[in-house]
This record gives C-alpha cells, structure tokens and sequence, in this order.
C-alpha cells in the first residue's frame, strides 16, 4: 500500500510578515519601564534620555504601541524637566550665598 497524499501547500504571505514586525511592542514597553525604573531608582537623567529616545523610536516604529510611547516619553521628560530645573533654582539661590560668603570671610 503506498501512500500519495501530498502536502497541502501554503502561499507565502509578505504583508502578514511585515505586519508581525510591526504589531510588536518591545521599544514602547522598555521606553514605559526605563521611564519608570528611573523615578524608582533615581536615575532620572540616564534613564529619562533612554526613555525619551526609545519612545520617540516607538512611535514611528510600533503603531499599536503608540500608548505605552507616549505615556514613556512623558513620564521620561517629566522627572528630567523638573530636575533640570531644580538644578537651576538651586544654582540661582546657593551660587550668590557662596560668593558672598567668601567675599565676606566665609565660615
């Protein structure tokens, strides 16, 4: 008894294959998780330029990650913004306090 039953033969689909490239999440995920890992570790300014630049990649890259981008782009520049300008604040208010301190004999 010989058996010719032959395979079933499947095209090949191009566009399913560029479209599973593109349902796949991982930048707007880790943009998400360095954004947050930053707050909790306070490594803002690594970690929030990391955050900013793997969301902004999502973004053109991951349409269905478009969510998760936006909101690692925002939580990244958020605590970045208000350190930058807690710097600032600090240099405006401490660098005077020095330079009179020294002009005057310091401590």
């Amino acid at each position: 008894m010989t058996d010719t039953a032959t395979l079933p033969t499947t095209p090949t689909n191009t566009t399913t294959t560029a479209n599973a490239a593109t349902d796949s999440q991982v930048l707007s995920i880790l943009s998400l998780i360095s954004a947050l890992s930053g707050i909790l570790f306070g490594l803002v300014f690594p970690l929030s330029i990391v955050a900013i630049v793997l969301g902004i990649l999502a973004l053109s890259r991951e349409p269905r990650g478009r969510t998760m981008a936006i909101w690692g782009i925002v939580v990244g520049a958020v605590p970045g913004a208000l350190a930058v300008i807690g710097i600032v604040f600090a240099a405006a208010f401490l660098i005077p306090f020095g330079v009179f301190a020294a002009a005057f004999g310091g401590f």
